[in-house]
């Protein structure tokens, strides 16, 4: 009786031969493999050590209120604006206000510290005291006690104050001389709002003991200024950053 299933032409027949010897290799792969525990589980990479040093580049948003890096918190204090124009839901304790803002220290005597232990804290201080107007230079004739000038007494450090008495000037004559061209410094200070973790900063040793952050690229599009140098001075309220100079 002829058999009724299709004849399979010869090289049909030796391609479905071909694939069953290539499935029957890969089960017995398969087999020999669970039997030895499985592919081997390639060893945990090395924890990425964790860093305070200020001059390490830091992430984008390790500026924002309340950001932790592990364990360690790298941000601001959440109630703490880290806008350098006080702006956004946390505006009093912004750098546009002195009120309530934990890095500025009013003493029994009334004397006010400016405490700036992260450079963003600099450039909050700077970004609101170069909008302070300076004395009246009446009350500098006038003898009698030296005017407050947080400006220049706070922010600007004494390597900015040896650099000016070579030219027979003082530290307020510095601070005046970065008020006559603010905006330009706060077109600056816009681009960099978490310090040296903002978008576009390239941090570098511009010399010892001296952090230049310039800005780069798209970040530094139409600013007359891209450039700020600060130092870290040590004193009786602590370790502060400083403002060497922008340019």
């Amino acid at each position: 009786m002829q058999s009724l299933r299709p004849a399979i032409a010869p090289t049909t027949e030796r391609r479905c031969r071909r694939l069953a010897l290539i499935a029957s290799t890969l089960t017995a792969a398969a087999l020999a493999l669970s039997a030895c525990g499985g592919p081997s589980t390639p060893a945990p990479a090395a924890p990425v050590e964790i860093t305070n040093d200020p001059r390490v580049q830091r992430g984008i948003f390790d500026g924002l209120p309340g950001a932790m890096r592990g364990d360690t918190p790298i941000g601001p204090p959440v109630g703490e604006s880290p806008n350098p124009d006080g702006t956004g839901p946390s505006a009093d304790f912004g750098a546009g206000s002195r009120a309530g803002n934990p890095m500025i220290i009013t003493k029994p005597n009334g004397a006010v510290v400016l405490r700036s232990p992260r450079i963003v804290d600099l450039v909050a201080h700077l970004t609101r005291e170069i909008r302070t107007p300076g004395p009246d230079p009446a009350a500098l004739t006038a003898g009698g006690s030296k005017p407050v000038d947080l400006l220049a007494d706070q922010v600007l450090s004494r390597q900015t104050e040896a650099e000016f008495a070579k030219r027979s000037m003082t530290r307020l004559d510095a601070a005046n001389q970065l008020r006559t061209f603010r905006n330009d410094v706060l077109m600056l200070l816009e681009r960099m709002p978490a310090g040296e973790g903002s978008i576009g900063i390239e941090v570098s040793n511009s010399s010892p003991g001296t952090l230049k952050l310039a800005l780069k690229g798209l970040a530094a599009r139409n600013l007359p200024l891209t450039e700020i140098y600060v130092t870290l001075e040590s004193g009786p309220d602590g370790s502060n950053w400083r403002l060497v100079w922008v340019r």
